[in-house]
C-alpha cells in the first residue's frame, strides 16, 4: 500500500512534474520496465503479487524506495513488539 500511495503523491505533482512523461525528473522516471512478461495488470500472477506485495512491473526510483523502506521498517517493528 505504501508504494501505491507513493505513486498517487507522484501523479500529483509532489516529488515534480509527471505529465509529460519526457520532462520527468529522475525521481519519477521508470527504473525498468518489465510489463511484457510481468505485466501487473493483465498477468493474474503479477495482479496477486501486487496486491500481497505491491509489484511494479514499471517502477520509479521513489516507488522503489518506498517498498524497500516498508519492508525495512515493517519487520523491525514487528520484532520490536514481538520481544
Amino acid at each position: 500500500f505504501f508504494s501505491s500511495s507513493m505513486h498517487k503523491w507522484q501523479e500529483l505533482g509532489a516529488f515534480g512534474t509527471w505529465s509529460p512523461r519526457a520532462e520527468r525528473p529522475w525521481q519519477n522516471d521508470m527504473i525498468f520496465d518489465a510489463s511484457e512478461c510481468c505485466n501487473d495488470k493483465t498477468n493474474r500472477f503479477f495482479v496477486l503479487m501486487r496486491a500481497l506485495f505491491g509489484w511494479q512491473d514499471q517502477p520509479t526510483p521513489m516507488e522503489l524506495f518506498a517498498y524497500i523502506l516498508y519492508w525495512i521498517i515493517v519487520p523491525a517493528i514487528g520484532f520490536v513488539m514481538v520481544k
